[in-house]
């Protein structure tokens, strides 16, 4: 398995200019099936998830390194601030990478969709 950081590091968006990358990229999740909205938002809902994963895991490992204060300290805020940024990175990540193989085969479509409007258009 693949790992791309952007869309612009797919092989069929690559040579796209990037106001285009867009344009193709919209145009291959409307041509997904009825589940494309879902896809379309994977990235948005894992990182949503994985913050508040990242928010638990804050308070629980600030609850293991100070167990004699109540309350909200430093420790605590510090903790929850990286537990939210690290967990949501990850699972939006991850959530952008289950999107990309899904629309991998749409992708190929929109690009040659795209291609013809330009030829027909000159």
């Amino acid at each position: 398995m693949q790992l791309h950081l952007t869309y612009a590091h797919l092989p069929e968006l690559a040579v796209l200019p990037p106001p285009v990358r867009v344009l193709v990229r919209q145009r291959a999740l409307a041509m997904m099936p009825s589940h494309g909205r879902l896809i379309g938002e994977l990235p948005v809902i894992f990182s949503v998830v994985g913050g508040l994963l990242g928010a638990f895991a804050g308070a629980w490992t600030a609850s293991l390194l100070h167990s004699g204060s109540a309350g909200p300290d430093e420790i605590t805020i510090v903790c929850n601030v990286i537990g939210v940024g690290v967990c949501g990175f990850v699972c939006g990540f991850v959530g952008m990478q289950l999107q990309v193989r899904k629309l991998r085969p749409y992708l190929s479509k929109a690009v040659e969709y795209y291609v013809s409007e330009i030829t027909h258009a000159d």
